[in-house]
């Protein structure tokens, strides 16, 4: 009995080496568990220690174990730990079961590393979508952090050619315009328009395009405060 007691203890120390700390061999011991291991203080935002005391009729009967937090753990989530571990040696009676046990621990430290690791995220590293969500539902948005949302928006984009003159936009430009896609936004949407200016990509029509556009050109120019408020599709019906 004891020959299997040495040799699991052998196991244990090729896997955790100076992470095993051994109080009275064969059955008497500490292990220091983290969720990455050998992985520095900077991955490694939780840990614990398992004791372990082995009794005399191991592993026909559990051993008597006691769990210390090292860092990141509360003395309430470590009593929690230390249930689920005492749960699955009981489950484990007959075999060797110490490195079963340190992995039960490494699967509940895995999840509170992660959440400690998302807390611990600098906010230079957020993502624009998530910068916002963190701002929550109750902030109201304003022209100013609308344009400032808008800016970043846009550095992620390519830029199209903005549309110049909407008074001079003929009928066919406009029906093309409307049928073909990647007409985007070249200014932040103003929150307070129903309506707003649309930009076209010139680079989608040939010179045989240009020069049917120009026998189409609007006889009656719109003056700057109707062409601000008039839609493509408005425009386009009344050609």
């Amino acid at each position: 009995m004891s020959d299997d007691k040495e040799q699991e203890l052998e196991a244990l120390q090729s896997i955790f080496m100076d992470d095993l700390l051994v109080r009275a061999a064969p059955s008497h011991y500490e292990i220091r568990i983290y969720p990455v291991p050998d992985g520095g203080e900077e991955v490694n935002l939780v840990g614990v220690v398992l004791e372990v005391r082995l009794t005399v009729l191991y592993p026909e009967t559990a051993p008597e174990l006691q769990l210390r937090p090292i860092k990141g753990i509360s003395n309430k989530d470590s009593l929690d730990l230390l249930a689920r571990v005492r749960a699955e040696a009981e489950r484990s009676r007959g075999s060797p079961m110490i490195f079963t046990l340190t992995s039960v621990c490494k699967e509940w430290l895995d999840g509170r590393n992660e959440a400690q690791v998302e807390v611990a995220r600098p906010a230079s590293d957020l993502s624009l979508t998530e910068s916002l969500h963190l701002q929550g539902d109750g902030t109201p948005v304003t022209p100013e952090n609308y344009a400032l949302w808008w800016a970043a928006f846009l550095k992620e984009k390519e830029p199209l050619t903005p549309i110049q003159n909407l008074e001079k936009l003929t009928g066919k430009v406009l029906f093309a315009a409307k049928q073909t896609p990647g007409l985007v936004p070249t200014a932040p949407p103003d929150p307070t328009a129903t309506e707003s200016a649309q930009a076209v990509d010139w680079s989608l029509f040939s010179e045989d395009d240009e020069a049917l556009v120009a026998e189409d050109e609007i006889e009656d120019d719109l003056n700057e405060e109707d062409s601000e408020q008039v839609d493509f599709l408005e425009l386009h019906g009344e050609l």
